[in-house]
């Protein structure tokens, strides 16, 4: 994962994230609407350092990035992660291509739990030696990216589904708890040494911490006479696979991104190809390893109340993934399109837990559901053409986190919006948006779901992010800590990307004059009220339009806050605050340009800042 946000909840403390995070598992329904409503936003305010120490935890992580050291990633000057470790596995090559396996191989689990179309796995599988599967729990790795206690637990839960279904094959499930983060490389290469083995085989994740982490493991091992292979998995087609034409560089748009995608899907088939589950270990090494077969999983970080509530929605492990994703095609696929914006109707797949913890993998789901459209990846129906496209976001979004690390690095894509003037003091309105007390229907509805089910529909994910960056002139960035240390299906690349998209700093973002009307957003996608009143119940007898917006006797009546900001008066202040953001960049634009005709040397970073 990258280096990761803290939370803001109104505490000095310097509790670690984690900790803080316990304090949202308690709710157990809507929450009191006696909390006073904080006032009509002050003046904004433009200050990095306010925001550096609301979020970034010191614990892990430096300051932000420098623009300097964003320029660098962009114009080649800096080396980045997957790059590094793209060289890490061609230094090793030769080494690895000729290294005799010994008496096993190692396969290391991350977010990638499933036997069946797994890359890393099948190919450890191929080498005709016995298997070993390990996963590392790493709590340091927990805080420092606020994962979702949530999240933590259907991993967990995911976990001992995997190593039933190992167990079966005759395959051991050993699982480590590593204390200390940065010493995972050394206790890695320490069991494969243990073991008997000196091969392991791991499936590749993006973000900037496990790339480098990953890199170190590469070198370590080959210090170690250990073959490190990691491998490409998650996406249906590589990261750094697809460039644009015109500069061979990533793109930063999504429809001539998934264009692209869907050709080279079409020109090379066999990236659709699934992989079967491993062999069968022989009995005799199951007897022989009995040991490796009793390490205990983790604890669940939730209470038995919680964790029954998420085994209800969410019932764990790529059986049930499977088993959600052909439900999904043959009963709601085709009509995908028409249902999945609409909150009181299960009109969408639920496999995003499932994409997160690597239950799933993007090349099942796509080969799946080609199947199911005609055999096409588009023009075979809407709704799953539709289905489609979504998987391919978020496949996107890891490619652009490869290509693009800073966005790793508590810097939206766009760093120019880091100039972007945010509420001084930001925790009134934000404990009033978090806890569901916002006084717009909609947004509370969707906010109160979020805290009891630990899952949000994509529609209503756009709305509230895009409520509390341009109605409440909250930083995005402390929206997207929050949604991290709530979702089951928590994911940085995807969340980080939708964050960004919604606060119009990241790339193919939505254009900052585009702000949506809570009470609109609720008419549209909410006619009748179902879903507002099934998550408000203080509004739950009103009928007509006056659940979108209750008048003041309403509200006084049925004990539901009046409104903290109103939406007209501050869309049009953050409009004027991204104007202004916007000319001073076309300013600077424009005297790079100047520069670089006069014969100043600017180079690629000319180009960079011209494209955006």
């Amino acid at each position: 994962m990258p280096p990761k946000r803290k939370l803001l909840t109104g505490s000095s403390s310097s509790t670690p994230p984690t900790k803080k995070i316990q304090t949202t598992l308690s709710f157990a329904g809507p929450p009191s609407a006696t909390a006073a409503a904080p006032a009509t936003s002050p003046a904004l305010v433009v200050d990095p350092k306010v925001y550096d120490s609301q979020v970034v935890n010191r614990k892990y992580y430096p300051p932000v990035i420098s623009p300097e050291r964003v320029q660098g990633y962009l114009n080649g000057t800096i080396k980045k992660p997957i790059d590094e470790l793209k060289a890490a596995l061609c230094d090793t090559a030769k080494f690895r291509a000729n290294l005799k396996p010994a008496g096993a191989v190692v396969h290391w689990f991350r977010t990638d739990l499933r036997m069946e179309d797994n890359s890393g796995l099948h190919k450890a599988s191929k080498l005709g030696v016995p298997v070993i599967a390990l996963y590392v729990h790493s709590p340091q790795d927990l805080e420092a990216h606020v994962v979702a206690p949530a999240k933590t637990d259907f991993m967990i839960r995911s976990l001992g589904e995997l190593k039933k279904e190992l167990a079966e094959k005759n395959i051991p499930l050993w699982v480590e708890t590593v204390e200390k983060r940065k010493d995972i490389p050394k206790r890695i290469t320490e069991l494969v040494k243990q073991w008997n083995a000196n091969v392991l085989f791991a499936n590749m994740e993006y973000e900037v911490d496990e790339l480098r982490r990953d890199t170190k493991l590469i070198k370590l091992g080959m210090e170690n006479d250990i073959a490190v292979n990691i491998v490409h998995d998650v996406c249906a087609v590589p990261p750094g696979e697809l460039v644009t034409k015109s500069t061979k560089t990533p793109f930063t748009v999504f429809s001539p991104w998934f264009r692209a995608y869907c050709f080279e899907l079409f020109e090379n088939p066999a990236l659709l190809n699934l992989y079967p589950s491993p062999a069968d270990n022989p009995p005799s090494f199951a007897t022989e390893k009995q040991k490796l077969f009793t390490s205990p999983l983790p604890s669940s970080p939730l209470d038995i109340e919680k964790i029954s509530t998420l085994i209800t929605l969410f019932p764990a492990g790529a059986s049930e993934a499977n088993s959600r994703l052909k439900s999904f095609l043959e009963t709601k696929g085709k009509a995908y399109q028409d249902t999945r914006n609409t909150p009181s109707i299960d009109g969408t797949s639920s496999l995003s837990p499932y994409f997160a913890a690597g239950c799933l993998s993007s090349r099942t789901a796509i080969h799946h559901a080609k199947a199911s459209n005609n055999g096409r990846l588009s023009g075979g129906g809407g709704g799953i053409d539709c289905w489609i496209s979504e998987v391919g976001w978020r496949d996107f979004y890891k490619h652009v986190i490869a290509g693009f690390p800073h966005v790793c690095m508590n810097t939206p894509f766009k760093p120019l919006y880091t100039q972007l003037p945010w509420l001084p003091d930001p925790l009134p309105h934000f404990t009033a948006w978090r806890t569901g007390l916002t006084g717009y229907p909609f947004i509370d509805a969707a906010m109160r779901h979020l805290s009891f089910s630990h899952f949000m529909p994509n529609r209503l994910r756009m709305v509230t992010a895009t409520f509390l960056c341009k109605d409440l002139h909250i930083d995005w960035r402390l929206g997207e800590a929050h949604f991290s240390s709530l979702l089951i299906d928590g994911d940085f690349s995807a969340n980080n990307g939708g964050w960004s998209w919604c606060a119009s700093v990241g790339v193919d973002a939505q254009p900052y004059f585009r702000i949506f009307n809570p009470m609109d957003q609720g008419r549209k996608w909410d006619k009748e009220g179902e879903y507002i009143r099934r998550w408000v119940p203080e509004l739950k007898d009103v009928v007509g339009d006056e659940i979108h917006w209750p008048s003041d006797n309403i509200r006084e009546k049925m004990g539901y806050p009046k409104a903290i900001v109103d939406h007209k008066v501050e869309s049009k202040i953050a409009v004027e605050a991204y104007k202004a953001v916007a000319k001073v960049g076309k300013e600077e634009k424009e005297k790079k340009v100047e520069r670089a005709e006069d014969g100043g040397k600017v180079g690629k970073n000319a180009r960079v800042v011209r494209r955006w």
